[in-house]
C-alpha cells in the first residue's frame, strides 16, 4: 500500500501511522485510568505543537491533534502539587477531582495505564495475527546442507524432514537446535522421512565455543520453509500474551546488557530510526525479511515515566512536563519480534546469505541454522 507513496512520504506516512496509534492507546490507557479514579482530565492531545484540530466534549476535556507527531500528552486537573501554584490557580481547582489529591494508589494507577494499555495492545496485535494470518512455524525440513559440516559426512539432503531425534519426536526446526546444542560431539540417529522413505541415520555433531566456556553442538544446515498455522481465538490470546511477555523480557536483557557493557549500544535509535524501521516495515512483503534482522524490534512507551502522569513522547517510557521538552531515545523503538515474526527470504530463522559469521550464529540463526 506505502510502495505507491514518493519518497519521503513512504517512510513518514507509515511512520505516523505506527507513531500515532501507539501514542493514542497509551495516553487513552492515562485518561481512563484517571476517570475511573475521579481525575479531571482538562487536555487529551495527540502530537504537539498548533492544534491542527481541536474540540472539547461534554465532560469539559479538550482534545487537540498537533501538527509535530512526536508524542502526546494528557493533563491532569491539579497535577502540580499546591506550593508549586498560585492562590489563583487553587482557587479554580475542583474539589475532589484533582490528581494531587488522590490517594498514592489511585496516582499510581493513573502513573501505570499508559504502559499497561501499549501491553495489551501488543498483547491484542499478537494474537489478532495468530488468529488470522497464523503463527510463523517453521518446519524441520533440511533446506541446506553446509560443506564440510557433521551433516555432510552424515548425508543429510536438501528436502530431508527430520521427524525425531533418538527417539524424541521433531515438530519443529527449532526443536532440532535445542537438541543439537544440548549434545556437542555426541553421536546421535536421526529419523528422516525422504520422499516415501523412512531412514535412520547416524550423526556426529560438532561443537563450537558459545562463550563463558561453554561448548555447544552443531549439525550444519538451515531451515528450508516456514508455515503459518491459525489458532483458536482462546490459544491467539495466550499466544499473544505469551509473546508479548518474551519481547519485553528479551528488551529487558538488552538493556541490561548495555549497561553491564556485553553489549553495544549500535541498537539505539531516535525519532529518525523509528521512521526509516516503519517504513522498511510497510513496505516490506510478509515472505520478506527487513533489513536489520539483527536487531529486535521493540513497543514505544510501555516503561512507567519519570515525569508527570499522562505524557508520552519518541523517548519509551519517559514522561514530559511540557510537550516542548523532548530528549533522545535511550532504547531501541520497534514494532515486532522480528526474528520470530516474520519469515526471511531464506526460511533459514532470520540468516542472510551474507551474515553467516560466527558472530551472527548465536543471537539470530541459532546454533546450527548458520554453522559452519
Amino acid at each position: 500500500m506505502f510502495n505507491a507513496l514518493p519518497p519521503p512520504l513512504n517512510f513518514a506516512v507509515p511512520f505516523v501511522i505506527v507513531l500515532g496509534v501507539l501514542v493514542f492507546v497509551h495516553e487513552l490507557g492515562h485518561y481512563l485510568a484517571a476517570r475511573w479514579r475521579g481525575v479531571f482530565v482538562e487536555t487529551f492531545s495527540i502530537g504537539f505543537g498548533r492544534a491542527l484540530a481541536t474540540w472539547t466534549d461534554r465532560r469539559g476535556t479538550v482534545w487537540k491533534v498537533g501538527w509535530l507527531p512526536l508524542g502526546g500528552y494528557v493533563k491532569m486537573h491539579g497535577q502540580e502539587q499546591p506550593a508549586d501554584v498560585t492562590p489563583e490557580v487553587r482557587a479554580a481547582w475542583q474539589a475532589g477531582r484533582t490528581f494531587h489529591e488522590k490517594s498514592v494508589g489511585s496516582r499510581a494507577i493513573v502513573v501505570a495505564a499508559g504502559p499497561f494499555a501499549n501491553f495489551l495492545l501488543a498483547a491484542v496485535l499478537f494474537a489478532g495475527l495468530y488468529a488470522t494470518a497464523g503463527v510463523p512455524t517453521t518446519l524441520p525440513v533440511v533446506g541446506q546442507v553446509l560443506a564440510n559440516s557433521a551433516a555432510a559426512r552424515a548425508g543429510l539432503q536438501t528436502g530431508d524432514r527430520i521427524e525425531s531425534i533418538d527417539a524424541h519426536p521433531v515438530s519443529r526446526f527449532e526443536d532440532i537446535q535445542r537438541t543439537i546444542a544440548a549434545h556437542p560431539e555426541q553421536r546421535l540417529t536421526l529419523q528422516v522421512r525422504r520422499g516415501d522413505s523412512s531412514l535412520s541415520i547416524p550423526v556426529t555433531t560438532e561443537a563450537r565455543d558459545s562463550g563463558g566456556g561453554r561448548r555447544i553442538g552443531t549439525l550444519g544446515i538451515t531451515a528450508k520453509a516456514t508455515e503459518f498455522r491459525r489458532l483458536s481465538p482462546g490459544a491467539a490470546v495466550i499466544g499473544g500474551v505469551a509473546q508479548t511477555w518474551d519481547v519485553t523480557e528479551q528488551t529487558l536483557v538488552g538493556v541490561w546488557q548495555m549497561i553491564t557493557g556485553s553489549r553495544g549500544t549500535a541498537d539505539l535509535g531516535g525519532p529518525l530510526r523509528i521512521a526509516q524501521l516503519s517504513g522498511e516495515v510497510a513496505q516490506s512483503r510478509p515472505d520478506q525479511s527487513v533489513p536489520d534482522p539483527d536487531s529486535r524490534w521493540r513497543p514505544l512507551a510501555v516503561l512507567p515515566g519519570r515525569g508527570h502522569p499522562g505524557t508520552a513522547s519518541v523517548v519509551p517510557g519517559d514522561g514530559i512536563r511540557h510537550p516542548r521538552r523532548l530528549r533522545p531515545s535511550r532504547r531501541p523503538v520497534r514494532l515486532c519480534h522480528l526474528e520470530r515474526s516474520l519469515p526471511t527470504r531464506t526460511g533459514s530463522l532470520g540468516c542472510r546469505p551474507d551474515r553467516l559469521s560466527e558472530a551472527y550464529v548465536p543471537r539470530a540463526c541459532g546454533d546450527l541454522a548458520c554453522a559452519g
